[in-house]
């Protein structure tokens, strides 16, 4: 596939749950749940090595700030952290904290956040915080987007 990423051509097998293409060590189980958002909401997947880290802290302070561009958008967020998956904040046990990051690349002790479309391609993908006018900026460019903010 020109022109397009690894992680870009994986996030989107995921996405459209195309099992017999999902690498290896993850389950089926794991395309199925995803799938789930496909054509309904973004996504916004928080890696963090430890609970306490001072950079999760300050994601969750800026999604809290942000609420309702959240919800305007239609932006779920999920957090990976160590062995957990919290999404909008309560746990999840159907999420696998390993297989997501094996499958986005993401080491153990990296902290990351990678913003999913709703076609399940990863729109923007950065090391470190994501500054919240950068997340809206690029939702609010995708043509989706646009058709959404026409019809409200």
């Amino acid at each position: 596939m020109p022109g397009l990423h690894r992680r870009e051509v994986v996030a989107t097998l995921l996405a459209t749950c195309a099992v017999s293409a999902v690498p290896s060590g993850l389950t089926a189980q794991t395309g199925d749940d995803l799938s789930r958002y496909r054509w309904q909401r973004r996504l916004l997947l928080v890696f963090a090595p430890v609970p306490q880290d001072p950079r999760l802290a300050a994601q969750r302070l800026r999604t809290a700030e942000a609420l309702s561009g959240f919800r305007d958008r239609e932006l779920t967020v999920i957090e990976i952290v160590e062995r957990r998956v919290l999404i909008d904040g309560a746990r999840v046990r159907w999420l696998d904290s390993f297989a997501m990051r094996s499958l986005f690349e993401v080491e153990d002790n990296g902290f990351e956040t990678v913003l999913i479309g709703k076609d399940g391609g990863v729109k923007l993908r950065r090391e470190g915080l994501m500054p919240t006018d950068v997340l809206f900026d690029t939702i609010d460019a995708m043509p989706m987007r646009r058709q959404e903010m026409k019809t409200d």
